[in-house]
């Protein structure tokens, strides 16, 4: 078993980048967690301590 480079939080309303960001990120060893929108990832982000967050500056 492959050990995780870190875990990258992405934060995007957008499913299709969401979608190819998580998969180029865990095809080179990242754990990818993601959040559909701000209010959901700031609710993940109280428990959880990512080593990247991503994050789209035009959600609503």
């Amino acid at each position: 078993m492959t050990q995780s480079k870190g875990t990258i939080f992405i934060m995007d309303d957008d499913l299709a980048l969401q979608t190819v960001l998580e998969y180029a990120l865990r095809n080179v060893g990242y754990n990818v967690v993601l959040a559909r929108d701000g209010q959901e990832g700031l609710k993940m982000l109280e428990t959880l301590t990512p080593n990247l967050v991503i994050s789209d500056i035009m959600m609503p």
